[in-house]
């Protein structure tokens, strides 16, 4: 079987392990909708602080064994702790705020909001490391608003409609997408200024554990025996989420395995569905997140045209 699956074409292995990544994302947010106490989840619910730094210490653990080397340690000599700090506090945030949503919204509809990341990414790209948008991503951040606008529709919450009464807690999912895009800038500068991959990595394995204990004791609930039997698999699926999103990134770039994300709604819907009986039937929610993927795609494809026109501008210098 390993054998087949390794003799398979690369962007073949790649979607087969974007695949599994949205399918452990989306159990992760089953199981953190459960623990908070959302629909009709565990008696006594945890916080959401408290659950975040449950599931990475958990994670951390995992990964004791990989960590515990010399040139590991070594690798985490660098001279922008600072902007290291601020990309995880940004992760920490983000992760909060996603979880405190899954506790009082229908899951489908946080991770469909969640898909306004990239587009948000691509903004903060702009502004803080002087990226230029172009048409296509100019035509993508306005699909991201749209899709973002439909599934909120903050007209009708101004205007007093009970439309949806979730009031607040909608920007939440918004919120969080804020925080991963303003970790991921902070990502690709520390990335353009030298720092290996290891060192990104390392960094969030050891300091978001730490990090998310202080907001965790602030809210930290008695744990028993019953919380352990969901939040080790929430470690364990998280770590394999983390896992196999290292790996389609190994085999296939960022603009082909895009459009392969959208099965983490898929997912997200149908163990909803199982668990909980929450089905999406709102038209607004399917049509948003459809048009907030487009513009995802729409961004990626720009990306992969540009790398086009880098490769074929560096062919006559390396023939030559």
């Amino acid at each position: 079987m390993r054998k087949t699956f390794l003799t398979l074409p690369l962007k073949v292995q790649g979607v087969i392990w974007k695949t599994m990544a949205c399918a452990c994302f989306a159990m992760m947010n089953i199981i953190v909708r459960y623990l908070t106490g959302g629909s009709g989840g565990v008696e006594k619910a945890l916080s959401s602080s408290q659950i975040a730094f449950l599931q990475y210490l958990i994670g951390a653990i995992f990964f004791l064994p990989v960590l515990v080397k010399k040139e590991t340690f070594e690798a985490l000599k660098t001279g922008r702790k600072t902007l290291h700090l601020m990309r995880v506090v940004f992760a920490a945030s983000g992760v909060i705020c996603l979880y405190y949503a899954f506790k009082s919204m229908p899951a489908a509809k946080a991770v469909a909001l969640g898909f306004t990341s990239p587009i948000l990414t691509v903004i903060g790209a702009a502004f803080y490391l002087r990226e230029r948008i172009g048409p296509f991503r100019l035509i993508g951040i306005l699909f991201g608003f749209t899709g973002a606008f439909l599934i909120t529709r903050p007209d009708q919450a101004f205007m007093g409609d009970s439309y949806d009464p979730l009031g607040w807690i909608i920007a939440l999912p918004l919120l969080a997408s804020a925080c991963f895009a303003a970790s991921k800038v902070l990502g690709r500068k520390l990335a353009s200024n030298g720092e290996a991959p290891k060192v990104l990595t390392t960094y969030i394995l050891i300091f978001m554990a730490p990090i998310m204990l202080i907001p965790a004791l602030v809210d930290w609930r008695p744990l028993e025996w019953e919380h352990f039997l969901y939040l080790i698999p929430l470690g364990i699926v998280a770590t394999l989420g983390n896992l196999t999103h290292a790996y389609c990134y190994k085999c296939a770039e960022i603009s082909f395995l895009a459009p392969f994300g959208f099965s983490r709604l898929l997912f997200t819907a149908f163990f909803a569905y199982s668990a909980f009986g929450e089905l999406p039937r709102s038209e607004a929610l399917w049509i948003g997140a459809v048009i907030i993927f487009a513009g995802t795609v729409i961004i990626c494809f720009q990306e992969d045209e540009g790398r086009k026109k880098i490769k074929a501008r560096a062919a006559p210098l390396s023939a030559g």
